[in-house]
């Protein structure tokens, strides 16, 4: 696809015309403070606790946990360092209950509802569920009390990992499916020819919400149509599916 740039660069390109008019688009309302109650996802853009982290050392070059010392040291001078500590204990737990949760839903699959198991396995991820689910609050709250998802804050990180995900694959559909389900789903899943169907996608929920939410091939049709929507003739350089 390279030819049909017309000799600029995919991130010119993505600069320019997509996050020019998407990112700033004045038809569309930010809510920074927006609190996702099942995922504990932050503001505008749906940052997880557990990305941000991550995300603001690479855009700022500098420790998330000195930041985080630094503001709650202002904001709760008697406690900031025991906040600190909370953070950054779940912050290392995190990844080891999504491990656990996600082979227990595999070996679940072994069993039907007749069988003892089944239910004692489902018992248990309930169990990690909820520990996962409070800790991710917690995460959430600290953030939201040391302001470091600030509007600009979320601007930034957004911006920056877009164009991040944009740079490795140079395709807005997989942008918009590593934004909602990872870049490591992508780069082993993700499939052109899904885009191309009339999907009744099963939703998804988190952690056992009772909320339910789009599937991924859904979410990334819906940001592609939005994209015709914003960028109008722009669009067949930037998105080049026939999406309707």
């Amino acid at each position: 696809r390279e030819g049909g740039y017309g000799g600029r660069s995919r991130r010119d390109l993505a600069s320019s015309r997509m996050m020019s008019k998407v990112l700033k688009d004045p038809v569309l309302i930010r809510n920074y403070h927006a609190l996702n109650p099942d995922s504990s996802a932050i503001g505008a853009f749906q940052i997880m606790p557990t990305t941000l982290p991550g995300w603001f050392e690479e855009v700022y070059k500098m420790s998330f946990r000195e930041a985080l010392e630094s503001s709650l040291k202002i904001k709760m001078p008697n406690n900031y360092i025991q906040h600190v500590n909370d953070f950054f204990v779940f912050y290392k737990k995190d990844p080891i209950l999504t491990r656990k949760i996600k082979a227990l839903k595999k070996e679940k699959k072994r069993f039907t509802s007749e069988d003892d198991e089944y239910h004692i396995i489902s018992s248990e991820i309930l169990k990690l569920n909820k520990k996962k689910k409070r800790g991710l609050k917690k995460m959430r709250d600290i953030i939201y009390i040391s302001n470091l998802d600030s509007a600009d804050v979320q601007e930034s990180l957004a911006r920056y990992k877009l164009l991040d995900y944009f740079d490795e694959f140079g395709d807005w559909a997989k942008v918009a499916g590593s934004w909602y389900a990872g870049s490591g789903w992508v780069r082993k899943h993700f499939k052109e020819s899904m885009l191309h169907r009339n999907l009744s996608e099963e939703r998804i929920d988190y952690y056992g919400s009772k909320n339910t939410y789009s599937g991924k091939y859904t979410y990334i049709k819906n940001i592609l149509i939005n994209f015709k929507k914003i960028l109008g003739k722009d669009v067949n350089s930037c998105v080049p599916y026939n999406i309707s």
